[in-house]
């Protein structure tokens, strides 16, 4: 609780008194619009900017933004500071100048395309097994275990997968002269990075087909905040094709990453209306917080793809 209770103040210094802070009176004014707006719930909230990357789940309010809209009779001390994070009570993503804003063709007939790159020797403990197997019920999936089959594969022209799941070890690693940026790898070991989707895809970024969401399943994968280079790996995905990019902003216990995933994977597959990326990544922060008192859903971040679901082939029983 008292973790908790300090992220909480953490969150909403940055946005109040850092981000939106000063004593100018159209700050103030802005100020007060703010916190009025994001006080209510169920808001669809894109942050726009190339340069600015903050964890905007994380962010929070202050319970006296909260006045005028109280929470029901009963509530516990632990519900309320769930309820001051903006990832309780919004479906938020992070866009820039990689937007992704290419019209997006119905896939033709057939199983869904998606994939499983991952390190076979970690998260054996956990529900890992359930999401490859998730991931393989009713699709078309692939099974990645190294760098050179990712990069042989990504190099294809046209990529007609709608979502690629990673699950690996993430971090960030020298580069050189430049910032320290996130690799990930699989079972080889050997990094893969935004440079290496740079590289592959360049040539196809114009002509070929690259349009999976991507779901990071790797530690710090889901950075938006920091600078620009930390957020790398997502951008240039979404610069080159990519729906969206959803990963964790920090480092993410096994079992609670693939009990993410399980569900996440379960939704997203089903292509509903209502299965999109950000509103699962919504619903599953909420749902981790009042089944199991968690709040590392809240950690979970969305880089582009709030609308991002799949494209089902047609047919009259698609939202049976």
């Amino acid at each position: 609780m008292a973790i908790l209770s300090q992220l909480a103040r953490s969150g909403a210094s940055v946005l109040f008194d850092v981000l939106f802070g000063g004593e100018d009176e159209r700050v103030e004014i802005f100020r007060g619009y703010l916190a009025m707006m994001l006080a209510g719930e169920g808001l669809r909230i894109r942050f726009d900017s190339h340069d600015l990357h903050l964890p905007w789940t994380m962010l929070c309010l202050r319970p006296q933004h909260l006045a005028d809209a109280p929470l029901s009779a009963g509530t516990s001390e632990l519900d309320a500071l769930f309820s001051l994070f903006l990832g309780h009570r919004h479906q938020i993503e992070h866009t820039g100048d990689a937007y992704q804003r290419l019209w997006l063709p119905m896939p033709e007939p057939g199983p869904v395309a998606v994939s499983l790159n991952h390190d076979t020797r970690i998260g054996l403990k956990t529900c890992a097994p359930a999401v490859a197997f998730t991931l393989g019920e009713g699709t078309r999936c692939e099974i990645r275990t190294t760098y050179n089959d990712l990069v042989r594969d990504l190099g294809k022209a046209d990529f007609d997968e709608q979502l690629m799941y990673f699950w690996g070890h993430g971090g960030f690693e020298p580069n050189g002269s430049e910032a320290a940026q996130l690799v990930i790898r699989l079972s080889d070991e050997i990094p893969f990075d935004g440079h290496t989707v740079r590289e592959v895809r360049s040539e196809h970024r114009r002509t070929g087909i690259f349009h999976p969401f991507v779901l990071l399943n790797a530690c710090q994968a889901g950075h938006t905040a920091g600078d620009a280079d930390r957020a790398f790996l997502g951008r240039v995905l979404v610069e080159h094709g990519a729906q969206g990019v959803l990963g964790p902003q920090i480092d993410m216990p096994q079992a609670f990453a693939a009990e993410y995933a399980r569900e996440f994977v379960r939704r997203f597959l089903r292509g509903g209306p209502d299965d999109t990326a950000g509103r699962i990544a919504y619903d599953l922060s909420r749902h981790f917080t009042a089944e199991f008192r968690n709040p590392l859903g809240f950690a979970y971040a969305l880089h582009c793809g709030m609308d991002a679901r799949v494209r089902l082939p047609e047919r009259t029983d698609q939202y049976a």
